[in-house]
């Protein structure tokens, strides 16, 4: 549920969802700590992902 500003802010603008790899040689992740909700979920290997 939206307040009526967060409703008029969101009637204009679409969400965005990127996977970001979280491997040792590809840190640190520039960015999360921007996003508004950020997901780890384990890929192929055991090496994590987040999805933000």
């Amino acid at each position: 549920m939206f307040t009526k500003i967060e409703e008029n802010i969101w009637e204009e603008r679409r969400p965005i969802a990127t996977i970001i790899e979280n491997h040792t040689e590809s840190r640190p992740p520039s960015g999360l700590s921007q996003a508004d909700v950020v997901y780890e979920a384990v890929a192929e290997g055991g090496i994590t992902r987040f999805l933000a």
